[in-house]
């Protein structure tokens, strides 16, 4: 996550998302990392298609679009507005031992049952960009993950939509992995959301039922492993 993301559609998606699920506590690794200038995060056009896109969280709509219209892209800005807010983290780092210890203070933090957001740069992790090394801040890795569902952790992942590889082919390779523990993903127009927990959290899908759609700014489709 960036800074300069915040508020363009994906961002709009994801709290909408957040906010469906209410009534469960929450803890969110925001996993920031400093903006870069490139090209990321300029999809703002759905704020001037409130017909179209307005309708999936108008408070949330109306929120984001104050805060574009101020030039105030900051992160931290959105956590009064997602319910339930029990504990959120931005630091990330490259160095694996610092990130160890920074991750473990947070899940130190984090009750079971707790629904636990991981928001990296790109996502899950990658064979050629291995724990340590330079950009690794923009992955999540198999065993901070893995620690989460021991603690009986339900996790939501992001996932950026990957070059050259079709979705289904990523979700497939993704539950895979994660047998028994990946449950559900959620597919937006430009990101997949996975769902992983050692419990039944088949619930959690029929509060997102109401705003799953295909439109093209605002898709959200749920996909049961």
């Amino acid at each position: 996550m960036k800074n300069q993301y915040f508020c363009d559609v994906s961002d709009y998606t994801k709290y909408a998302i957040l906010r469906r699920l209410s009534d469960i506590p929450k803890s969110i690794y925001w996993m920031l990392t400093s903006n870069d200038n490139g090209p990321d995060g300029r999809r703002l056009g759905y704020l001037k298609k409130p017909k179209e896109t307005r309708w999936l969280d108008p408070e949330l709509w109306d929120k984001l679009n104050v805060c574009v219209q101020n030039d105030q892209r900051d992160l931290k800005i959105i956590e009064s507005y997602i319910p339930n807010l029990k504990h959120s983290e931005r630091r990330v780092i490259d160095n694996w031992q610092e990130r160890v210890s920074i991750s473990n203070d947070f899940i130190d933090k984090i009750e079971p049952e707790q629904l636990v957001f991981l928001d990296p740069d790109n996502g899950y992790e990658v064979p050629s960009c291995p724990k340590g090394q330079n950009e690794s801040c923009k992955y999540v890795y198999h065993s901070e993950i893995k620690k989460l569902i021991d603690n009986s952790c339900i996790v939501m992942l992001f996932q950026h939509k990957r070059m050259g590889q079709g979705v289904d082919d990523m979700i497939a390779e993704f539950s895979d992995k994660w047998k028994g523990s990946h449950q559900f993903s959620i597919i937006t127009s430009y990101v997949v959301y996975y769902f992983l927990a050692n419990c039944d959290i088949s619930w959690m899908k029929e509060k997102i039922l109401p705003i799953q759609n295909s439109k093209p700014h605002t898709r959200i489709e749920i996909r049961i492993i």
